[in-house]
């Protein structure tokens, strides 16, 4: 950071603690559901929010192999499924394998069974969505695409006499 960002940025701590101290014994309000622009985004995307978060899930993941980032890519992703918790009704799956686990869980991003086909369906759409914005950004993605399974390093594994 530059000084002058270290300046704001410290008086901004100053003056954000003050008033912090000021509203310590404030407990924090409690809403039932999305406030907020968590609220306006799934508003705005209803039930398309699965098809948004897995297109945009699949153009991050194609973008960061594409720019030579794929090293990258888990704590991107995690960041992204975190952001797309706020804009889609499913707590973001955008997964198959996801949405058929969350049929098991019994929390309060459990599904139930017959939600599965059509989280799915969505899911469908938005990787090919998401492959076509691959395309249409990055035309030689082809050549790339191997970069988007990191390599593991082998195990060797002793053999048995």
């Amino acid at each position: 950071m530059t000084n002058k960002i270290h300046v704001v940025h410290y008086l901004n701590q100053f003056f954000a603690q003050i008033g912090g101290e000021d509203k310590a014994d404030v407990g924090p309000e409690v809403r039932d559901g999305l406030i907020g622009p968590g609220r306006a985004l799934q508003q705005a995307l209803g039930e398309s929010g699965e098809v948004v978060a897995t297109a945009g899930l699949v153009a991050l993941i194609f973008a960061l192999a594409r720019t030579k980032r794929a090293g990258s890519s888990a704590a991107a992703v995690g960041v992204y499924i975190g952001a797309a918790y706020w804009f889609t009704s499913s707590t973001s799956f955008a997964n198959p394998a996801v949405t058929v686990g969350r049929v098991f869980s019994d929390s309060f991003t459990g599904i139930a069974p017959g939600s599965v086909a059509g989280f799915i369906a969505a899911q469908v759409v938005g990787a090919l969505i998401g492959v076509a914005l691959v395309v249409a950004l990055y035309p030689d993605a082809v050549e790339t695409a191997d970069e988007v399974v990191l390599p593991h390093p082998t195990v060797s594994r002793p053999t048995q006499n």
